[in-house]
């Protein structure tokens, strides 16, 4: 099992990873289940940190491969009440390479 450890974001941002998660076809063939929840979970555990982050989370792991984990909608989007919340297409998050 490799360790993939997030890389510190260029911008900042109110993003929360909330929306549901899609996981690419590639992602879910080469990267094991425990790997994925484990980068889910960092992320999660940044954004409690740091009171919300930029929408690209680019993770690496032992063996130089990256991943881009990426939300589609800010805590402002969400909050402005333009958004359903429960739409996928405007509330999601996306890890793929």
């Amino acid at each position: 099992m490799a360790t993939w450890k997030r890389k510190p974001q260029e911008c900042e941002g109110n993003y929360w990873f909330e929306g549901q998660l899609f996981v690419t076809y590639e992602v879910q063939a080469d990267i094991p289940k425990e790997e994925i929840i484990e980068i889910v979970e960092q992320t999660l555990q940044a954004v409690e940190e740091h009171g919300g982050l930029d929408y690209l989370q680019v993770f690496e792991n032992d063996f130089g491969n990256k991943l881009y984990f990426i939300a589609s909608a800010s805590k402002e989007m969400i909050e402005s009440g333009e958004f359903d919340p429960n739409d996928i297409e405007y509330n999601s998050t996306y890890p793929h390479f």
